[in-house]
C-alpha cells in the first residue's frame, strides 16, 4: 500500500473478521507499554479485535 494515500477514494477488496485477545496476551501488552501493575491486574476477560485482511485495493487518480 502505498503511504500517502490519506484523504484519497479507495476501494479495498479483503476479509473482515472479529476476533479474540487472550487475558495473557493483553496482560503482556501492557506491560510492555509500561501500564501500572494496577491497571494490568485489571485485565480478567478476553478482549473482542477486529481485523480485515486486503487482497486487493484500488485507488482512484485524483
Amino acid at each position: 500500500m502505498p503511504s500517502d494515500i490519506t484523504g484519497k477514494e479507495v476501494i479495498v477488496n479483503g476479509y473482515a473478521y472479529v476476533g479474540a485477545m487472550s487475558v495473557e496476551d493483553q496482560k503482556h501488552y501492557a506491560k510492555d507499554g509500561g501500564e501500572a501493575e494496577s491497571e494490568i491486574a485489571k485485565i480478567t476477560e478476553p478482549k473482542k479485535t477486529f481485523g480485515f485482511e486486503a487482497d486487493g485495493v484500488l485507488i482512484k487518480n485524483q
